[in-house]
């Protein structure tokens, strides 16, 4: 409905998420695929490359929350996967960093133990990309 109203999905709440961020937290694939859709359909694949990997307050892309999804997320088997798939297909870059401990969305899966985000970014990613992707080193914390 807001979209037929022209509504703009590259917009920000206060945490500096979009309505992609949102989709993709809440495991929601078919807003978040109706989302990207728009966004190539009303503007362009970049505007749309840029929506899926804009980064929130702390550093985190929609890749990021997708990364992080779990099995109790998921309204169907394989939804986390979906959402990752696309995500990817349209731009979503697995090396970017959140700001204070620089973790990629790699890192999201490990923590979350999302095998199926990570095997679809091991999937998309040329072999090289993906080892790298895999063998990157986040910062530790001293507190």
């Amino acid at each position: 409905m807001l979209l037929e109203d022209q509504a703009d999905p590259s917009m920000l709440n206060i945490n500096g998420e979009n309505v992609l961020h949102i989709a993709a937290k809440e495991s929601h694939y078919p807003i978040a695929k109706r989302l990207i859709e728009y966004t190539i359909e009303t503007k362009d694949k970049k505007s749309c490359t840029e929506l899926v990997n804009k980064p929130n307050k702390n550093g985190e892309s929609s890749v990021h929350y997708a990364a992080n999804l779990t099995e109790k997320n998921r309204h169907y088997e394989n939804e986390d996967r979906d959402i990752m798939r696309s995500l990817l297909e349209n731009g979503g870059n697995v090396f970017l960093e959140t700001i204070e401990k620089s973790e990629t969305p790699v890192h999201y899966c490990s923590k979350s133990g999302n095998t199926n985000a990570l095997q679809e970014i091991i999937s998309f990613l040329p072999p090289l990309d993906a080892q790298l992707a895999c063998n990157k080193t986040a910062k530790v914390c001293h507190f």
